[in-house]
């Protein structure tokens, strides 16, 4: 038998992931907040994400349109980041404000989220603390990264990476593990539910000549 017990982390190794988290997110809201809050609206700042806002307020307002009735071109193409913001949405009350609200923020917890991914894979790579936090840091002024994760970038991309993160992690920490460890299982898992995300995020899993082109 193997005892279970959470770790406890260095107060100061936690403070300083924290601001690297926060740096991560400033440059994500800081040159876009304005250009997306503007007089009350949300506009989000790509053509794109208009076709994800779309159904998602369609699941929405008509009772009549579930998840298993959605057109084939959603279907087959980012069905879990559809349902996954319709969820949400309907968590914050529904609605096209709620939807719009959710649409641009996401972008930046998914930012966030990828930076903690990334410092738990370099960590347990390199097993330097320094190493892993400047990881996080490079992160946040990575252009691409920040480009695609920023506040009211509202496209597929931000719903991609953690999956990504989680299935890197994932293998690295069964290439690590003894076989019979707590951390083989938790890979074991976190592998199932990386990939089985990055299939349902991206395409579908299916991206040949028979997928149908996508409607904007």
């Amino acid at each position: 038998s193997q005892g279970w017990s959470l770790p406890r982390p260095d107060r100061r190794v936690a403070g300083a992931l924290a601001g690297a988290l926060a740096l991560v997110a400033l440059f994500r809201i800081a040159f876009a907040f304005g250009p997306v809050f503007q007089d009350g609206a949300v506009v989000l700042s790509a053509n794109d994400p208009y076709y994800y806002r779309y159904w998602v307020e369609q699941l929405l307002a008509t009772p009549d349109l579930t998840l298993s009735t959605l057109p084939r071109t959603v279907s087959l193409g980012e069905p879990l980041y559809v349902a996954t913001m319709w969820l949400l949405a309907s968590l914050v009350g529904g609605g096209a404000g709620a939807t719009g609200q959710i649409l641009a923020w996401y972008p930046v917890v998914s930012a966030v989220l990828s930076g903690l991914l990334v410092y738990l894979l370099t960590k347990r790579v390199t097993d330097d603390t320094r190493v892993a936090l400047a990881a996080v840091v490079f992160l946040a002024v990575l252009p691409g990264h920040a480009m695609r994760t920023s506040l009211g970038f509202a496209d597929h991309h931000a719903f991609d990476y953690p999956w990504l993160g989680v299935t890197a992690l994932s293998l690295v920490t069964l290439v690590a593990g003894d076989l019979r460890s707590r951390a083989t299982a938790l890979g074991i898992v976190g592998l199932a539910v990386g990939v089985g995300g990055q299939v349902l995020a991206w395409e579908a899993g299916e991206d040949g000549p028979e997928r149908p082109a996508r409607g904007r």
